[in-house]
Formats: C-alpha cells, sequence, structure tokens
C-alpha cells in the first residue's frame, strides 16, 4: 500500500482492460489517477469504482490522434491535482491480426498507427514538458510481445515502435531524471476474451493460445497493472530505457510463430 502516495498519474485507455484495472491498482497504491479514455461510459465507470472504495480519480474524455486534446488532457491533470507524476500511455486499438499484408485495409492500418504509434507520441510530447520542468517524471507505454514475435504487418509494428520510442524518449530525457519504460504484454484475459469463453471456437483458441506459456495460463490485466505500478514508483529509480515483457514466458517458449497458423 502507498507504493504511489502523493503521485498524479494519467492513465490513457484506462475505461477498459489492462487500463481499468492498473488506474484502480494506481488508486489503492495512493495516486490521484486522471483517467483518460475517449469511451466517457467506460472511463466514468472506472473513476466510480475508484470512488467507491475511497481513493480519487478524475475522468477526461481524450482522442490521442488529436494533439490539442493530449494538452487538454496534460493541463487538466496539473490543474486539477496541482502535478504529473506518470503518465501511462496504455490506449491502442488491435489490427488485423489474422489478415496477412496482402490481404488487410490500408485505411484500417492507417488508423492503427495513427492511434498506437502517433498517440502514444502525442502524449508523450504534452506530458514531457511537465517532468522536465520538474526534472522527475516516469512515462510507461503499453508495447507487446506481438512485436517479438512479428504477430501481423500492422499492429505488431505498432508495438514494436512504442517499444523502441520509450527507448529513445529515456535517452533524451535522462538527463533531467525522466524515466521512460514500456511493458510487453501477451494476450489477455479481458473483456474480449471473456466473451470468447463463450463460445466453443472461442474456448478451443483461449486452450491454444494458452500452450504457448511454459506456465500454460494468459496473462491476466491485474499482472500488467502490477508492473506498471513498480515502473510509476520510486522502487525503479534506477530502471529506464527497459521493456518488461509481462508474457508468461511466452517469447522464451518455442512453437510461438505458429500461433496465427493453430489458432
Amino acid at each position: 500500500m502507498n507504493r504511489l502516495k502523493g503521485k498524479v498519474a494519467i492513465i490513457t485507455g484506462s475505461g477498459s482492460g489492462f487500463g481499468r484495472d492498473t488506474a484502480e491498482l494506481f488508486a489503492k497504491e495512493g495516486a490521484k489517477v486522471v483517467v483518460a479514455d475517449m469511451n466517457r461510459e467506460g472511463g466514468e465507470k472506472t473513476v466510480n469504482k475508484i470512488k467507491e472504495a475511497g481513493n480519487e480519480a478524475s475522468f477526461v474524455q481524450v482522442d490521442i490522434r488529436n494533439i490539442d486534446e493530449c494538452q487538454t488532457m496534460v493541463d487538466f491533470a496539473v490543474d486539477t491535482y496541482g502535478a504529473l507524476d506518470v503518465l501511462y500511455c496504455n490506449a491502442g486499438i488491435p489490427g488485423d491480426l489474422f489478415y496477412d499484408v496482402a490481404h488487410m485495409s490500408p485505411e484500417n492500418v492507417r488508423r492503427v498507427f495513427e492511434v498506437n504509434v502517433f498517440g502514444t507520441w502525442n502524449c508523450i510530447h504534452c506530458a514531457a514538458p511537465v517532468m522536465v520542468m520538474k526534472r522527475k517524471g516516469s512515462i510507461i507505454a503499453t508495447a507487446s510481445s506481438a512485436a517479438w514475435y512479428g504477430a501481423d504487418s500492422a499492429y505488431a509494428p505498432t508495438k514494436g515502435a512504442i517499444a523502441c520510442m520509450t527507448t529513445s524518449v529515456a535517452n533524451e530525457l535522462g538527463r533531467y531524471n525522466v524515466r521512460c519504460n514500456s511493458i510487453s504484454p501477451y494476450m489477455a484475459m479481458t473483456e474480449a476474451f471473456h466473451e470468447m469463453e463463450k463460445t466453443e471456437g472461442g474456448r478451443a483458441f483461449i486452450e491454444v493460445t494458452k500452450k504457448y506459456s511454459p506456465i500454460y495460463r494468459l496473462v491476466e490485466p491485474i499482472d500488467v497493472a502490477y508492473a506498471a505500478v513498480y515502473l510509476a514508483s520510486d522502487e525503479s529509480s534506477s530502471v529506464t530505457a527497459m521493456d518488461i515483457k509481462v508474457d508468461c514466458g511466452t517469447i522464451n517458449a518455442s512453437g510461438v510463430h505458429e500461433l496465427k497458423k493453430r489458432g
């Protein structure tokens, strides 16, 4: 408890999935959390859950593709809580995972890059000056194990770009005592996977996916949240330019490149 006491954190994409669990855990650990999401209903639900637990949070609606909205998000955090200590760039969208490059929609691929890559850059660009001025801060971004085994030619490259971006930002901002790291999860039991469990085909896909993990399970959103708390806390004060793989050992398991074929 209180690992993040006194810190102000923005978490994008915190209206569901990894972001929601992370926002709740950050607040439980003492942070004042700005829940940022395009989905107002989901974001406000996260805020309500945090407040019901006796912790502090506020919602701001943001489309991270729009740099002006990203700046408004950062200004909101500073105006509301007087500081910005942690930025967790978690918002992102999937690509055409089961299509090859010959059959993907160029429009969809462009949108994936706009959200995942440019959206992440926009958030960091707007938050960095606040942290630089304070001479302290932690920036975190959600990459993906998909980047390391080449899941597809759209989503995976965006996540590889995020991992590379965080290393570059760490190098650029290290002189100001601003750290930057990424987290690479494997497929996780988010709401989408729980919906898949309701169908025979979905259950079969989940079972096949588990086989690529040495511990034979998928990632839970809370697993990612705990990694994010560590990177946001002063416990990781010497950790920067790192990608932490929260993937149940999948990247080191043999045969992961067969996932799409067998899925």
